[in-house]
């Protein structure tokens, strides 16, 4: 499954529609309607209380799912442990929203980031993904695992031996997973560094061969 975003959105407060009807009917009640113009003058009314209401009062959250698009990149167990992962990357993300603890969601914020590189590079070389299975496949589906742990003992408000331990193991865990996604994005530049490296070679020893550079690669033109 793919990684689901959730739209926000606000809109005013249903209390403005209510009190702008009520704008009208208050005005109905005290002015005789037999008139166009009392019309005009009750629906002007209910129009200014509605905005000034809307203005005033809260206005309403809406949080709205919408379903990512799957990853296809025709490689169906890269795309299957890449999908996989945009689903654990979301409920990381979740979770490091529920944490006090301002450095682990740091740490947490800087390994979904990483990771998500590290998914759109599989998404361009799905060849690829078998480097990246067991951080996909074991790494992440732990490290949730664990911060919903962290976020349980959290919420206890309370110290202990055994709470104290399993929690400092986490924020120390973070640090190191975090390193460990850097040195893997890294890895999948390997190949494409050394063509780069090669080319450069290449194109320096032709220009030598030239007489455009001498050998502390300047120009000699």
């Amino acid at each position: 499954m793919a990684q689901n975003e959730v739209k926000i959105s606000y809109r005013s407060s249903p209390f403005a529609f209510y009190g702008a009807g009520a704008a009208f009917l208050l005005y109905s009640l005290i002015f005789p309607m037999y008139a166009l113009w009392h019309y005009i003058l009750a629906a002007a009314i209910a129009a200014m209380a509605y905005f000034l209401l809307s203005k005033l009062l809260p206005k309403e959250k809406i949080e709205k799912a919408i379903k990512a698009p799957e990853i296809k990149t025709g490689d169906e167990d890269a795309d299957s442990m890449l999908n996989s992962s945009m689903e654990i990357l979301s409920d990381i993300r979740k979770a490091a929203g529920d944490i006090e603890d301002e450095d682990m969601k740091r740490d947490i914020g800087e390994i979904a980031d990483i990771t998500d590189k590290i998914i759109g590079q599989l998404k361009k070389e799905p060849n690829k993904a078998r480097d990246a299975r067991r951080f996909m496949e074991y790494y992440l589906p732990t490290l949730r695992k664990l911060l919903a742990g962290y976020d349980d003992m959290e919420n206890l408000g309370i110290s202990g031996e055994n709470i104290d331990e399993a929690m400092s193991g986490v924020k120390e865990l973070l640090k190191t997973m975090k390193e460990a996604a850097r040195k893997l994005l890294d890895s999948l530049f390997a190949s494409r560094s050394l063509d780069m490296t090669s080319d450069i070679a290449v194109m320096e020893g032709m220009m030598q061969q030239k007489g455009l550079i001498n050998d502390k690669n300047k120009p000699t033109f």
